[in-house]
């Protein structure tokens, strides 16, 4: 994760949004269990539906997803039906998300469940390459009918780029590109238009598909160290540190980890 650790500096220095603070965790409403947004109070710097990653600096990970604005209309929605209630006073500290994106983040309890604890989460900007920030997001998506369809789009397009380079190999030079004459001598047994047609396959290989790879690498599961992080708040250790922590007295042990996740009203996500 040291690309967490240099983004907020190069957010800063470029004027770009970050925002890291101790939030209050809420659960999403029943409805938006499969939408691909979190809630959040409206600081005059994001707009609706802004993509954004959420990083959490206690189990060290990261997820990718829209933000949508809290305002009064949401703020009487959310709050009937037994739900905690969000006030004017309280939304600046709030972030409202589903149980994907909680075990996105780590495995991150709701506050209510939780001792009323807060969790430092960081809000930040992704990349602004042409088509990335929507990748990240689409493949980060609750609903997996959107994470299939983002993958196969990148395949199609990458199998687009790839059928083309025989046509390329035709009418382009390698060397009126990048000036420079590849020695094609270990490919004796190919014709002169086979050896470039093979050289552009395999640069747009490299230069498409491990991109193409990492863009559609989806949020990981969270594991019992993550969890146990995300209720104490602090860090992981490692693993010998934390088996090694484990006792009946220690609030942040195995035993005291298990069950599911229930809300205070008695709706589950």
């Amino acid at each position: 994760m040291c690309l967490e650790r240099v983004m907020p500096r190069i957010n800063r220095l470029l004027g770009r949004y970050c925002r890291e603070q101790p939030f209050t965790i809420y659960a999403a409403r029943e409805e938006e269990f499969d939408s691909g947004w979190v809630w959040l109070s409206d600081d005059n710097r994001l707009y609706s539906r802004a993509p954004v990653v959420l990083y959490c600096p206690a189990t060290k990970r990261k997820t990718f997803c829209e933000v949508r604005l809290i305002d009064e209309n949401f703020r009487k929605r959310y709050s009937r039906d037994g739900r905690a209630c969000i006030t004017e006073g309280n939304e600046n500290e709030a972030l409202v998300m589903s149980q994907w994106y909680r075990d996105a983040l780590g495995g991150l309890k709701t506050s209510a469940t939780n001792c009323n604890k807060k969790v430092k989460i960081r809000i930040r900007r992704p990349f602004f390459l042409l088509g990335w920030r929507a990748m990240r997001v689409g493949v980060h998506h609750p609903d997996i009918a959107v994470r299939v369809g983002v993958r196969l789009g990148v395949f199609s397009a990458w199998l687009a780029v790839a059928g083309i380079a025989g046509w390329i190999a035709d009418k382009v030079h390698l060397g009126w590109i990048f000036g420079w004459s590849p020695d094609w001598s270990w490919l004796f047994f190919v014709e002169d238009s086979a050896r470039r047609a093979f050289g552009i396959f395999a640069l747009l290989t490299v230069l498409v598909g491990l991109p193409s790879i990492f863009a559609c690498k989806g949020p990981r599961h969270p594991t019992k160290r993550t969890r146990d992080a995300a209720i104490s708040g602090v860090a992981r250790a490692p693993k010998a540190a934390a088996h090694s922590s484990r006792s009946p007295d220690n609030p942040t042990s195995a035993r005291g980890t298990t069950g599911g996740t229930t809300l205070h009203n008695g709706y589950t996500c």
